[in-house]
């Protein structure tokens, strides 16, 4: 059964379309990978995947509801339980430390479960981003590479069903790349959370289960 799955979605901003009738499914604990050139498209099924833009027409259906349909209240609902967002930047708070940052989006999710169960997932999820020893760390005194891993505990905290990762790695060296890569795939699988990520790298796309290409509106396998 799939997670999201993705009907004749169309979007253009004037005269300029970005997508012509895509479709896409995605399962849970599935990684797919969207590739393609700047101004394709990608970010732009991003954010209308994550209810902060909007369609022209299609359906988005994700665990068998048209998220299109959506008030603004459960758009924000959908945001706070169901899926996770990674950047290119980090986009933590400075005022909190790494386990603040981590477990801010579970406490103002209506997450089922205690406040205890919600610091213990967080603190696996630093164990397993190789933070233990910044736990307390402020993200000013933290490398790009451990803020990311950071976003990405924050992402996974809530225990989301999808995340969405916009060229998570855009800003990181091949090492670090390439280990912020592995490691959502990792949690991910753990987790049963389906991924879909956009990027320009495709030695990284191919990390994925599925990896295809935006071009022209439409998604076809990446050769």
């Amino acid at each position: 059964m799939s997670t999201l799955s993705i009907e004749a979605l169309t979007k253009a901003y004037g005269s300029d379309t970005v997508l012509k009738g895509l479709d896409l499914s995605i399962s849970a604990g599935q990684s797919v990978a969207v590739i393609g050139p700047s101004g394709c498209g990608k970010s732009s099924l991003l954010n209308i995947i994550g209810s902060l833009d909007t369609a022209d027409s299609g359906q988005v259906i994700f665990n068998d509801v048209d998220i299109l349909k959506f008030s603004e209240k459960e758009k924000l609902n959908y945001r706070a339980n169901d899926i996770g967002f990674i950047f290119q930047e980090p986009h933590l708070l400075p005022q909190l430390t790494c386990l603040e940052n981590i477990t801010l989006p579970a406490s103002a999710a209506a997450f089922n479960g205690d406040k205890e169960q919600h610091l213990k997932h967080a603190k696996d999820l630093i164990t397993n981003c190789g933070l233990t020893e910044r736990i307390d760390a402020f993200p000013a005194t933290m490398s790009g590479g451990e803020r990311q891993r950071c976003a990405i505990a924050r992402a996974l905290a809530h225990k989301p069903k999808l995340i969405l990762a916009d060229e998570p790695t855009g800003a990181l060296d091949n090492d670090n790349a390439n280990t912020v890569i592995d490691l959502m795939l990792k949690l991910c699988k753990e987790q049963d959370c389906a991924l879909l990520l956009v990027t320009h790298n495709l030695s990284l796309a191919e990390k994925m289960d599925l990896c295809l290409n935006l071009a022209n509106g439409e998604l076809q396998p990446a050769k």
